[in-house]
């Protein structure tokens, strides 16, 4: 908002052995998706979330993680 930062999200890239689930091998982890208080409910969220899954998608990974709380 303007110069504010008012969410964010983070994710990682790392390998694992390929298997059954993880053909590649390329995986990722989303990780702290916040957004301040005042700005809840508005679809910002889904916005990042979906930007961070077509990056994902788009280097190739075949396993994507997500450990939720009960807030998120």
């Amino acid at each position: 908002d303007g110069q504010d930062i008012i969410a964010t999200s983070g994710m990682s890239f790392y390998r694992r052995p390929p298997s059954y689930m993880v053909k590649n091998g390329q995986c990722a982890y989303i990780m702290n998706m916040y957004t301040k208080e005042a700005y809840r409910n508005q679809g910002i969220a889904k916005e990042l979330f979906e930007r961070i899954l077509n990056e994902a998608k788009g280097r190739g990974c075949d396993y994507i993680n997500l450990h939720a709380t009960k807030m998120g």
